[in-house]
């Protein structure tokens, strides 16, 4: 959902799923500059857009409190993402405070980047492997910030039956010759 706001054009500065201490529900809070005041209704006609887009959602519009960028507690995530880089995945933070917000228990999403689609994926390597003439090594970002140099060389299905077919870009070392596979759906830019 996060990732579908940034495409949107939504600048999320902190995100991170709060419960707070006086027993209630999970809330997923989004720092931004799109939720200051007179555009606030806005900004959830954007996350309600990016909602109706995702396949199988799983979080509903009433789970998501949208707070300035300034806020307290979108700065508390900001820093508390900081101190604790945790890669692609969300974070637990042990602290008892975000901004003026008592919590229970919480968990901080890395900051988060658009990248290329699984089809853009896909197309960038097909153009790729359709070049003529000298090749040159492409720089391939992973999602947990990785960079693979090589040539991509080939896209395959791998995987079992019954589950959506994960695509494997593979691809040549330019340096060495040895090869490295990447999942499709980790590969966030190709340059």
């Amino acid at each position: 959902m996060l990732v579908e706001l940034v495409r949107a054009g939504v600048d999320v500065a902190a995100a991170g799923w709060l419960k707070t201490a006086d027993g209630g529900a999970w809330s997923l809070y989004v720092g931004s500059a799109a939720a200051g005041p007179g555009n606030l209704g806005d900004a959830y006609r954007t996350v309600y857009a990016c909602l109706r887009r995702l396949t199988d959602p799983w979080v509903d519009l009433s789970d998501v409190k949208l707070v300035p960028a300034s806020d307290p507690i979108a700065r508390d995530l900001a820093a508390a993402r900081a101190r604790y880089p945790g890669g692609r995945q969300a974070t637990r933070y042990a602290g008892r405070k975000l901004g003026d917000l008592a919590i229970e228990e919480a968990y901080i999403y890395p900051r988060v980047t658009p990248g290329l689609t699984r089809d853009e994926v896909v197309q960038t390597v097909a153009g790729l492997m359709n070049r003529a003439g000298t090749v040159r090594p492409s720089m391939i970002t992973l999602r947990d910030g990785n960079v693979i140099r090589g040539v991509p060389y080939g896209i395959e299905a791998s995987g079992g039956a019954g589950h959506p077919t994960p695509l494997v870009v593979k691809i040549r070392d330019d340096v060495d010759g040895s090869t490295h596979t990447a999942l499709v759906d980790e590969v966030t830019n190709i340059q």
